[in-house]
């Protein structure tokens, strides 16, 4: 069409098969009814009237972000079957021990593995809520609009938060298999091109987290005005209780193997650094209130990131007790949601002790019970990737075979590539000149 130009944005690094474009338009028309007008509208005399909520304006990239998700999962799989096979397969040392058996090993793998199994749970309770949430916009507006700015927060806090998380499973992946992770024919080095290609289409992290950070600002002084919160940000209600406990009771490790005390300290913390931040950005007024929030918008960001694991594990908490009926498999579940439990303490141990509501005995007790965790988990890694029951032909990784055979395999592909055996084009143009024999000599 005249003035329509459109094309495709090139190689990516990863999911070449997704073929994204671009499309401008140089002096073209459209017709004021070719506008998507469901919220926003404009009329004929070119009056605009903005949505009633600014988060509608996101509406179709909540159900994205969320999606992102589940796609994540497929990669996420992948990876850490590929690695932990590797790791059981793998031996070295005095011993000859299984280099899964080596505490930095299983350490960085076995929290990815946990990882996974919650994101598919949480995956299903966040995308059963949304659906319940989207239908409200045929049958009950206000409904619908009273749920966007928190299911907005929501999707942009874990899209920041759990994809920061994911690539660096998938690192930690690409760094157990060593060497062999850099060959084509393993695949890791893909996953991360692919995973990349997958979460940047949905808007940066940052930017992201920062949209959670305002609404939890907001949500702050909303709560001082005595307004009830709903949703992620409910807990804000109970402030004054809350931070009326400066320091936390801890004494006995057990006792961060219950679900309800890690909440308390993860509520607890976030609220004493939302109520700080917003206090802060309240002092210095309107006229320079983006100069501030620049100033601490590392801060901002972090909080948003604890924001967004504290509802993590609340929402697994809930999905789980669908499987409590089948007891053993609801026991694995429960020793996995333990495990992220205790890690996402030792992710934020600086922000508790900051804030001085652990001491470094505490510290101790989570980085021991974490170390702990990941070896009783390790007993069962295999047949927790086993379990996901990925096909050979899918993970498309010799070191990662199923039967456990992975150096013939891994050799055997090798040596099927095409000039395998041959020097690379590179050596006759430019090395052998150098090495080779010189003209005239007779040695």
């Amino acid at each position: 069409m005249p003035g329509v130009t459109c094309g495709d944005i090139g190689h990516k690094y990863g999911r070449q098969g997704l073929d994204n474009g671009w499309i401008q338009f140089t002096a073209v028309r459209i017709p004021r009814d070719y506008m998507l007008m469901r919220w926003a509208s404009l009329s004929p005399e070119g009056h605009f009237t903005p949505s009633p909520n600014p988060a509608l304006s996101y509406a179709t990239l909540i159900a994205e972000r969320f999606t992102i998700l589940g796609m994540s999962q497929v990669l996420l799989s992948l990876g850490l079957t590929t690695a932990v096979r590797y790791g059981a397969v793998r031996r070295q040392g005095n011993r000859d021990e299984q280099i899964l058996d080596y505490q930095t090993h299983y350490t960085s793998l076995m929290p990815g593995v946990a990882f996974l199994y919650m994101l598919n749970i949480v995956d299903k309770v966040l995308t059963d809520r949304w659906e319940k949430i989207a239908a409200y916009a045929q049958t009950d507006v206000k409904a619908f609009l009273r749920e966007m700015p928190d299911q907005h927060s929501i999707s942009s806090g874990f899209k920041g938060a759990l994809s920061w998380y994911l690539a660096e499973i998938l690192e930690n992946c690409r760094r157990a298999c060593g060497g062999h992770a850099y060959s084509s024919y393993n695949a890791i080095a893909g996953l991360i091109g692919d995973f990349g290609v997958v979460t940047t289409g949905a808007g940066d992290n940052v930017v992201l987290m920062q949209q959670s950070a305002r609404y939890l600002i907001s949500s702050v002084k909303l709560a001082q005005e005595g307004q009830k919160l709903a949703g992620s940000i409910s807990y804000l209600n109970d402030t004054p209780t809350i931070l009326r406990q400066s320091k936390s009771t801890l004494q006995d490790p057990r006792d961060l193997l219950n679900h309800e005390f890690v909440l308390d300290a993860m509520t607890w913390v976030c609220t004493k650094k939302a109520v700080g931040l917003s206090a802060t950005l309240e002092a210095v007024g309107k006229d320079q209130f983006d100069e501030a929030w620049n100033e601490h918008q590392t801060e901002l960001v972090r909080l948003a990131d604890v924001h967004a694991w504290r509802y993590y594990l609340i929402l697994y908490q809930r999905g789980i007790e669908a499987h409590k009926a089948r007891k053993t498999e609801y026991a694995m579940l429960v020793q996995m949601g333990q495990l992220m439990n205790t890690f996402v303490l030792r992710r934020y141990l600086d922000l508790f002790m900051e804030e001085g509501y652990f001491d470094g005995s505490h510290a101790k007790l989570v980085r021991q019970l974490f170390l702990d965790q990941c070896k009783a988990l390790r007993k069962d890694a295999v047949p927790l990737i086993d379990a996901w029951v990925i096909p050979d032909y899918i993970l498309k990784a010799p070191i990662g075979k199923y039967d456990g055979n992975i150096y013939p395999a891994y050799f055997s592909t090798v040596n099927a590539a095409q000039k395998s055996f041959e020097a690379p084009a590179y050596w006759h143009k430019y090395v052998a000149p150098m090495v080779g024999p010189k003209k005239g000599c007779r040695c």
